[in-house]
């Protein structure tokens, strides 16, 4: 039996440090030979363990030997989001995406790092280009239409019929019908969606299922509730077993104002059906909380969280009912840190957390990094207050009054005039500056001041004049087709050569310029040929040299002309 190559057992360790069983891995990773191979588990293990500082270190050691390694760039990204350095993250998931698109999400990730940010076009980029690898992945579709802007008229038609017909379709349309009935009202959103579909759409097939469950909601909000129950009927009469409408049919019974337990026992029928629903996990986990369940409510959204961690509703009320029944705040704080870990652009996760930590008396760099993250993504003023407090308890009187003053001219956060060193295992957030355009001391010069530049346009060059051989006359260039061939014979036989020369003898059957009788077919290219390439000198002064005639002869050339006076035709037959 052949022993194993050494990329299945870094595959190997790599599958037991995910698991969790980081000493079987470390174990494993012992017989690699090679030390980067080492130093990727050891960074893995050390993301687990939630160290992204030491992960950092030992990716730091792989890439300059493995610069390319897109899983190696992937985790370094996951690392300095933990750390809070976006600058990094970004740059780090550039180079996973140059390396191997198709091997990570990071296209994913940085579009959605983009959006959090406000860069849709970097956003709409990065989510087309993770939608055209994966294919199967709705989540791409879900990202790439929630960057657009929400405007009636930005239709995104281009793009719909780009992903007609594949799965990620019905995903893309149930994103903005949402996002449109959220902008202009529930009818709007429903009109919209009739004139998409077109008149004889069948929503029943599961294929639509994440469209019919947007229309059934839209529907109840437009207080539609009969047309509601035939559509779900309708689809559950085509298809009664399918788990995504049964999770549909369980939606609608809860949004009537079902009794709790025949909810939960909907949303359960859909999860026996199919145990990967995270949709209707999530109805299960808000059926229990109804009924008072809330160690089964937190139980259900882990589950949910654990099959689809793209979305941060589950993990965000798992944490939230962990704070009403009353778990320690080790664990609480766990919870929110888990979720930020997933999501990092979370700005309400963010002030929150930071929150946790100050009332725990925590006002370090970290504490101060979350608050300011709060802020950044879109905490609101709940998170802007954080920050002036977070400033305020680290005494840091001066720097709290000019937040304040920022929040209150609709500004952003100022920069901080010095980065504090902070210590091992804390988050570190890069410094912004201004531009300077003042004389710094000693410089004797203006600093340049960094902004974008125009594009250097260059003058269109001027096409050269044709101009004549200097050694060929017109008349030798463009022979007639009526020149008669004894006329050619007597111009060569006199031509002069030098003196003890005599030329060469020339027969009509092995000369190697063109027949004159023939008639000759001009093209630019052999003008253009007769004018850059060199004249042959010597006893046939003025004659063009072999490749400009080999350029000049006609279709078939010589070798043509050959074989008919051989085999008396062209192909051959006599």
């Amino acid at each position: 039996m052949d022993e194993p190559t050494q990329s299945a057992i870094l595959s190997h360790a790599d599958l037991l440090a995910r698991a969790g069983r980081h000493d079987d891995a470390r174990r494993v990773a012992k017989s690699l030979d090679n030390a980067e191979f080492g130093n990727l588990i050891e960074a893995r293990i050390a993301l687990d363990e939630g160290d992204p500082k030491r992960a950092l270190e030992h990716l730091d050691k792989v890439f300059p030997s493995w610069p390319n390694n897109a899983g190696a760039r992937y985790y370094a990204a996951r690392a300095a989001e933990q750390l809070g350095d976006f600058a990094r993250a970004v740059e780090e998931y550039r180079q996973s995406i140059r390396s191997a698109p198709e091997q990570t999400e990071a296209a994913l990730r940085l579009a959605k790092l983009y959006r959090a940010g406000g860069a849709l076009a970097e956003c709409w980029s990065n989510a087309w280009q993770y939608v055209t690898v994966y294919t199967e992945d709705p989540e791409g579709a879900r990202t790439i239409v929630s960057c657009a802007t929400r405007d009636e008229k930005a239709t995104l038609q281009g793009l719909f019929r780009q992903l007609w017909g594949t799965k990620l379709w019905p995903a893309a349309v149930a994103a903005r019908l949402h996002a449109l009935a959220e902008l202009n009202g529930a009818e709007r959103g429903l009109e919209w969606l009739a004139e998409i579909t077109g008149p004889t759409a069948d929503l029943t097939n599961p294929f639509f299922a994440e469209l019919l469950r947007e229309q059934v909601r839209l529907q109840l909000s437009a207080g539609r509730k009969t047309e509601a129950e035939k559509s779900v009927a309708a689809a559950l009469t085509a298809h009664p077993d399918d788990s995504a409408l049964l999770e549909i049919r369980a939606m609608l019974l809860e949004s009537t104002g079902g009794e709790p337990a025949a909810v939960q026992t909907a949303f359960e029928a859909a999860v026996a059906k199919d145990s990967k629903n995270w949709l209707a996990l999530e109805g299960v986990a808000r059926a229990k909380e109804r009924s008072g369940d809330l160690a089964g409510a937190i139980e259900a959204y882990d589950r949910s969280t654990k099959i689809h961690p793209e979305s941060p509703e589950a993990a965000r009320q798992a944490a939230i009912l962990a704070t009403k029944a009353g778990a320690r705040p080790e664990e609480i704080a766990k919870r929110w840190l888990d979720l930020l870990k997933e999501h990092p652009w979370d700005g309400p996760a963010a002030a929150v957390y930071a929150r946790l930590l100050l009332d725990r008396g925590e006002t370090d760099a970290t504490t101060l990094d979350f608050a300011e993250r709060g802020v950044l993504f879109g905490g609101g003023k709940e998170a802007e207050k954080l920050l002036i407090a977070v400033h305020e308890a680290r005494g840091e009187k001066d720097r709290a009054r000019q937040v304040a003053q920022a929040f209150a001219e609709g500004k952003p956060i100022p920069p901080r005039k010095s980065a504090a060193a902070t210590p091992s295992g804390e988050a570190a957030r890069p410094e912004t500056t201004e531009p300077e355009t003042a004389k710094s001391p000693g410089s004797g010069r203006r600093r340049r001041r960094r902004t974008a530049r125009r594009p250097h346009r260059r003058r269109p060059r001027r096409p050269p004049r044709p101009r004549p051989h200097p050694r060929s006359p017109k008349a030798e260039r463009s022979p007639g087709p009526d020149r008669p061939e004894n006329a050619v014979r007597a111009q060569r036989a006199e031509r002069p050569s030098k003196a003890g020369e005599a030329d060469p003898p020339r027969t009509v059957e092995h000369d190697r310029r063109p027949n004159r009788s023939l008639p000759q077919r001009e093209s630019p290219s052999r003008e253009r040929m007769s004018r850059r390439l060199p004249v042959r000198c010597g006893p046939r002064a003025g004659a063009r040299s072999d490749a400009v005639r080999r350029a000049s002869e006609p279709r078939g050339g010589r070798d043509k002309r050959s074989k008919i006076r051989r085999h008396g035709s062209a192909g051959g037959v006599g």
